[in-house]
């Protein structure tokens, strides 16, 4: 024991004896110790200081009692870098929590470095090593998880031990790599002046370490694509987030920013979005939406005193004439409601002051009452509302996530603007000539090659041929308790639509993924390679609806569409920052 006392390690790895865990933990183990400082690197280090000497890892579960063995205790008091390998079974061991509490005491925080190998950061990393910066989950040194290398995770780990940028370090170990590979080829070609035989076999040797390098920088552009996919998935939550606050020209930027095309930018050769940011811009830009509410941007309240645009007098008087209605909507509305007379005399109620946003529609000469929240709005407001008004063929909605004088502004989209494609009768869409597939059913896509399966925890599974574990899972459709009627392919793409209820269905890339939603679907022509919806009407009381195309966007056209709206806009420096979008100007 005495003679363990005297190591010092340079580092310690923390982690739970399980088969994944420990698989991490012994390749970190092996290339942390095989790590050598590239030349011209840290320099002011003795030699004996330009590698990683020794790293402590126990290879034995802790015995049961109450405090750590001495050798773990040593170790930690020994060691100048603590690293954890975050999965979902870390958490659980109170011995790896003692190792996380005891270097804590020992030297603080600032020397612990977490790699994720498993699950996500939320469920993987102890609260202990959470929230310690801004209010977010603390850094991830790396990931390691799926296919995510080990090399690179030990150079990033390295980086920071020896107080260096991860890809500087990275290029000097590549060109350090590159240079010794060129020494091999230089002695090769000086050989083939003397040794022909032997210079195929060094020949046959070089071209095996380029098919070597090849593979690795395939590798590594995979990382980047991965990489640039969460990136981009971000972005869009991002978006989402700044979208239900009536931010829309923020949330454009936002979602822009992750394609480097944001607030004009060049959008040439753009391409590989990943669907989560591609519905996003589908639904920002309102491609597929028609007669319905778009958010169209955030504008100036007019001043209390502007009468001419509140007609406090006449709001006034249809709320004292209407009052009795408060209590007959299908949520008993008392005092928080607006209310706004549209042009043909029917009077919109607008539920506002609450958590949730609901609009009813009344015509006053026939009694007629309409939930129009969900008919008229394209995507309905989410956060509370304060107040709504209703004027001149736009909605007004003060939101409480916006400033006193500000308001998000809703503006018609009206089906005029496309091409008709005929009229159909209400018992003609597919909504309703189809049945609905019941919860562990199947129905086969319309070409066979896939099938689909709603389940009681309202997702949809989508199985290909005979297989038995599905290909994609898809959660949280909006409108799937409603019921969900096919899987459609659309002639001459490697789209698919799945079609919902008469107000959602979704449009699938080839790896089935959701990239937009199409309201009012009800086929496909090909020919026009454009999408047949049918109009939303204004209320229900209609039996005959107008049919129209909607081209189907490219990736391309959806960024140039994003930035027509766009223009020379930028966010706010408190927004970039607040929400950490990349600048694009």
């Amino acid at each position: 024991m005495a003679e363990q006392r005297m190591f010092h390690y340079d580092a310690f790895i923390s982690y739970r004896h399980a088969d994944l865990d420990k698989a991490a933990a012994v390749g970190l183990h092996r290339r942390l110790e095989s790590f050598r400082m590239p030349a011209g690197l840290r320099t002011d280090l003795p030699e004996e200081k330009r590698r990683i000497q020794r790293v402590f890892r126990d290879q034995d579960e802790l015995p049961l009692s109450s405090n750590l063995s001495d050798a773990i205790e040593n170790a930690l008091r020994n060691t100048d870098w603590l690293i954890v390998i975050a999965t979902p079974r870390f958490p659980q061991s109170k011995w790896c929590a003692k190792e996380i509490e005891r270097f804590t005491e020992l030297y603080g925080q600032d020397h612990i470095l977490t790699v994720l190998a498993d699950g996500t950061p939320e469920e993987s990393i102890p609260e202990v090593l959470r929230f310690r910066q801004n209010g977010a989950v603390d850094e991830i040194i790396a990931d390691v998880r799926g296919k995510n290398s080990l090399d690179e995770a030990a150079l990033r780990i390295a980086a920071r031990m020896y107080d260096l940028v991860p890809e500087e370090l990275k290029h000097r170990v590549r060109e350090r790599r590159v240079k010794r590979i060129a020494a091999v080829s230089a002695i090769a070609a000086a050989v083939l002046l003397l040794f022909a035989m032997y210079c195929a076999a060094q020949f046959n040797r070089i071209s095996t370490q380029n098919d070597m390098i090849t593979a690795q920088n395939a590798e590594l552009q995979e990382q980047y694509q991965a990489q640039k996919k969460k990136y981009q998935d971000s972005m869009a939550a991002t978006a989402r987030r700044l979208a239900v606050a009536g931010r829309r020209k923020d949330a454009l930027y936002a979602a822009c920013s992750a394609l480097d095309c944001a607030s004009g930018g060049d959008t040439a050769g753009q391409a590989g979005i990943s669907a989560a940011l591609q519905e996003c811009l589908t639904s920002l830009t309102g491609v597929y939406d028609r007669n319905a509410l778009v958010l169209e941007d955030i504008v100036p309240a007019p001043s209390l005193e502007d009468e001419s645009f509140w007609q406090w007098e006449r709001r006034e008087e249809l709320q004292e004439e209407y009052s009795w209605l408060g209590y007959y909507l299908p949520e008993p509305v008392i005092w928080n409601w607006d209310i706004s007379e549209l042009e043909d005399g029917k009077l919109l109620f607008a539920e506002a002051g609450t958590e949730e946003f609901n609009l009813y529609l009344f015509d006053p000469d026939h009694g007629f009452l309409d939930d129009v929240t969900f008919l008229w709005f394209s995507d309905p407001p989410t956060m509370p509302v304060e107040t709504a008004l209703y004027r001149d063929g736009k909605f007004y909605l003060g939101i409480r996530s916006l400033e006193r004088d500000q308001m998000a502004c809703y503006a018609w989209k009206s089906i005029e603007s496309y091409e008709k494609a005929g009229e159909v009768r209400r018992d003609k869409i597919p909504q309703v000539q189809l049945p609905i597939i019941e919860n562990g059913q199947e129905k086969l896509s319309g070409d066979g090659r896939y099938r689909i399966s709603p389940q009681k925890d309202y997702s949809l599974r989508i199985y290909e041929g005979d297989q038995e574990m599905p290909v994609r899972i898809l959660y949280e459709l909006e409108g799937i308790e409603n019921g969900i009627f096919a899987m459609e392919p659309l002639e001459g793409t490697d789209h698919y639509v799945i079609i919902g209820d008469t107000l959602h269905s979704w449009l699938l890339n080839r790896d089935l993924e959701i990239i937009a939603r199409v309201p009012g679907y009800f086929g496909y022509d090909p020919e026009r390679r454009a999408l047949i919806q049918w109009e939303a009407p204004k209320d229900l009381d209609t039996d005959v609806f107008t049919l129209f195309y909607c081209p189907l966007r490219s990736e391309k056209e959806l960024i140039e569409e994003a930035e027509k709206i766009l223009g020379n806009y930028t966010p706010s420096g408190r927004t970039l920052e607040r929400f950490r979008i990349r600048s694009g100007g």
